[in-house]
C-alpha cells in the first residue's frame, strides 16, 4: 500500500515540475529554493510541505533533514556541490634570448723539452727521461659468495650469513589450508570458503547451525557475512573476501549496523548500533540503536531505515 502511494505521488510530482531545475543523476530529481538540495521527483517541490506528502516523505523531502545526512550527490536525496574553479594557467613568458655559444678553447699540449747531452765526460752519458709509473689498478668488486671467507685478496670481503633464516609469517591461504582460519588460525573455515566461523563451532553453515550451544553470530554463514568483519585484520568469527559497504532500506538510502540486523538512516554515520548510538544527534536512539530498531520490528523489505535487516541463514 505504502508502495503505491508513493508511485501516485511521484507521478503527480513529475507532471507538475514545470520549470524546476532537475538534479540527480538521471534528472530525475528537484532542487530546493536555494539550488542546495537534490530530492526525489516523488516530493514535487523540494522543502515545500516535505514532511505531509507521504510516509517517511521527512527524510526525502526535507532540506534540513537532507543537509544533517550531508550524503553528497548522486542518487537523490542528497547535498549538490558546487563545482571546484578551473585553475588557470599562469602566464607564458617570453623565452629570453640565448647568447651565441661561444667555441671551447683547444686544449693545449704542453712539449716535452728534449734531453740535454750532458758535457764530455771520460764515459758521456745521456740523461733518460723517467717513465711515468701506472696508476695503481683498482681490485674489481667482488660479490659474496661462500667463498669469501677464503678469498686471499680481498680478506674483508663481506661473508654470506650461514644461519638459518627466519620463517615469513603464514598467509590467509596458508592458514586456511592447514585448517584454520581468521588473524589467530583458531577459526573453522565453511566450505564454500567465504566464512570464519569460531572454532567452537560443531559446524560452520548449513542446516542447525544456530542450535545450541552453538549462536548465529559464530556458526551461520549468512550471519556472518552479513557482518562483513574482515579475516585478515581480526579473529574468527570473519568472512575471508569482505564485500564493499553496502546500503540497506526499502530505497537503499540506509547504512548498515556492524551486526548486519539494523538498518540505520544515512544521518546516523558510522555509529549504527555503536556505543554513542543515542547521542548521534537529538533524540538519535529510535534511529541510530540497534535495540530499539529490532525491537520495533519494520522489515526492510518494506520500510526505509530504520528497519530489520531479513535474516539470511
Amino acid at each position: 500500500m505504502v508502495k503505491s502511494l508513493i508511485a501516485l505521488v511521484a507521478v503527480a510530482c513529475v507532471a507538475s515540475l514545470g520549470d524546476a531545475m532537475t538534479c540527480g543523476p538521471d534528472n530525475t530529481g528537484v532542487t530546493d529554493a536555494d539550488g542546495k538540495v537534490c530530492c526525489p521527483a516523488m516530493c514535487g517541490e523540494c522543502g515545500v510541505e516535505c514532511k505531509t506528502r507521504f510516509p517517511g516523505s521527512e527524510e526525502w523531502c526535507c532540506v534540513k533533514t537532507i543537509k544533517a545526512a550531508g550524503v553528497p550527490c548522486g542518487k537523490p536525496p542528497c547535498v549538490l556541490q558546487a563545482a571546484p574553479p578551473q585553475p588557470t594557467a599562469p602566464p607564458k613568458s617570453s623565452p629570453k634570448p640565448t647568447a651565441p655559444l661561444k667555441p671551447s678553447p683547444q686544449p693545449t699540449v704542453a712539449k716535452t723539452p728534449k734531453p740535454t747531452a750532458t758535457p764530455p765526460t771520460p764515459k758521456p752519458t745521456i740523461a733518460k727521461t723517467a717513465k711515468p709509473t701506472p696508476p695503481p689498478k683498482t681490485p674489481k668488486p667482488t660479490t659474496t659468495s661462500a667463498r669469501a671467507t677464503d678469498d686471499p685478496v680481498n680478506p674483508d670481503a663481506t661473508k654470506r650469513p650461514t644461519g638459518p633464516r627466519a620463517s615469513p609469517k603464514p598467509t590467509q591461504q596458508q592458514t586456511a589450508a592447514q585448517g584454520g582460519c581468521g588473524r589467530s588460525g583458531g577459526g573453522k573455515l565453511s566450505e564454500d570458503g567465504k566464512a570464519c566461523c569460531a572454532g567452537t563451532c560443531k559446524q560452520c553453515g548449513g542446516t542447525g547451525c544456530a542450535n545450541a550451544p552453538d549462536t548465529a553470530e559464530d556458526c551461520c554463514v549468512g550471519t556472518i557475512t552479513r557482518r562483513n568483519i574482515p579475516c585478515a585484520m581480526h579473529n574468527a568469527p570473519c568472512v575471508t573476501h569482505p564485500a564493499p559497504k553496502k546500503t540497506c532500506g526499502l530505497y537503499d538510502q540506509g547504512t548498515p549496523g556492524l551486526k548486519g540486523i539494523a538498518c540505520c538512516p544515512a544521518r546516523c554515520g558510522d555509529i549504527c548500533g555503536g556505543d554513542n548510538c543515542s547521542t548521534v544527534y537529538e533524540n538519535s536512539a529510535p534511529d541510530c540503536c540497534a535495540s530499539e530498531i529490532i525491537a520495533k520490528g519494520d522489515s526492510c523489505d518494506t520500510h526505509i531505515a530504520p528497519c530489520v535487516i531479513p535474516f539470511a541463514a
